[in-house]
């Protein structure tokens, strides 16, 4: 796993401090390696936690990525650039609205690791199928969260696919936060029971 790269096995594990990690680390490389290699691996864990504990939200958010994957990138995109202007905003009112900003930077932080849970999910479903193995709820989580992270490891190709799929997480929790029964799957009438016919 590459120690220094954005990973979306939490674009929330990178807020929280994979930055502050490596601001810290510029005069020791290889501590600031390892302070963002334990918070990538929190990540991973916590999704895997996440998904034990929530396997109905997990699934509706791998719907809503299956479904609408660049309307959920669009409205984290949204939702990234609302959080920039309001932390500036804030940022201007002194010791308070430096809390409000910590408090705000937390919250979405917190929202993009449960989101990246959803496509954690669906790069663990294809990758075990492309291994033969049959894909298991939290066992994909953690699976697809390592083959992402060192795929957003690639210079340039992959670190804008990991800040699109950052995108796409926090605005699919967003939407399954807002509207969840809309990513259920959809229900299959029962078929009608018919009586025999009574003998004669």
């Amino acid at each position: 796993m590459q120690a220094r790269r954005v990973s979306l096995l939490g674009g929330a594990v990178w807020l929280l401090g994979a930055g502050p990690a490596l601001a810290a680390g510029k005069n020791d490389p290889k501590g600031a390696a390892v302070a963002v290699l334990a918070v990538l691996v929190l990540g991973a864990l916590l999704q895997f936690l996440l998904a034990i504990l929530l396997p109905r939200f997990t699934m509706r958010l791998q719907r809503a990525l299956l479904t609408g994957f660049w309307p959920s990138a669009g409205w984290g995109a949204l939702v990234a650039v609302l959080t920039v202007i309001v932390g500036v905003i804030l940022g201007q009112g002194g010791a308070a609205g430096k809390t409000l900003v910590t408090v705000l930077a937390v919250t979405v932080a917190v929202l993009a690791l449960a989101g990246g849970i959803g496509l954690s999910k669906l790069i663990g479903d294809w990758s075990l199928r492309r291994w033969n193995v049959e894909p298991i709820g939290p066992l994909s989580v953690l699976c697809g969260a390592t083959v992402w992270a060192w795929g957003v490891a690639l210079p340039i190709v992959g670190w804008a696919a990991g800040l699109l799929g950052l995108f796409a997480s926090l605005g699919a929790v967003i939407q399954v936060l807002l509207h969840p029964q809309a990513f259920d799957p959809p229900q299959v009438p029962e078929a009608p029971t018919v009586d025999p016919p009574a003998p004669p």
